[in-house]
């Protein structure tokens, strides 16, 4: 436990080679509505859980075992989340320093969450450039953060191999 707001989880995803599997078997595409030179990653959007009930049913398994135990510690009421992002990093991609929710359209999230899928790739480490705080995730952990400006950071660039994760941005239910 950190106090800090920013806390790691680890052994989150039952079998998170299935849930990589699983999501490619979509097509990848960047990002709407952002500078391809700030943020160069792919992803996919997921936010019908009917329709992509096996990717809500692993992530929410996932989640659930940590995100009482963060919301307990920070006296936070329910969150909930409607879309998960996949996320696909491929050598020289990165995300520069942003917060989450930095913009009138995305001002509703209150917690962040990034789920890691994989390590088997060099560079793209996460780094909280307020608290010092820069790592490379490990496979199958979480980071919990609040979505706002003190808790800005970065997706430092892959440098080789292919850095999977999953955003969940939660807002109070």
């Amino acid at each position: 436990m950190s106090k800090n707001g920013i806390e790691f989880y680890y052994d989150v995803i039952d079998n998170p080679q299935s849930l990589i599997d699983e999501i490619n078997k979509y097509d990848w595409a960047k990002p709407a509505n952002v500078n391809f030179e700030d943020r160069s990653n792919s992803v996919i959007y997921f936010n019908d859980k009917d329709r992509h009930k096996i990717i809500f049913d692993i992530v929410d398994n996932g989640l659930q075992k940590f995100l009482n135990s963060y919301t307990n510690q920070y006296y936070l009421p329910k969150l909930t989340y409607e879309t998960i992002e996949a996320l696909k990093y491929e050598p020289d991609q990165k995300y520069v320093m942003h917060y989450d929710n930095g913009s009138k359209h995305v001002s509703n999230r209150v917690t962040s969450c990034v789920i890691y899928l994989n390590d088997d790739y060099e560079g793209g480490e996460i780094e909280f450039v307020n608290f010092g705080i820069k790592t490379k995730p490990v496979k199958n952990s979480m980071v919990l953060f609040p979505s706002n400006y003190p808790y800005a950071h970065v997706a430092h660039k892959v440098l080789s191999g292919t850095r999977y994760a999953i955003n969940l941005f939660m807002e109070y239910k």
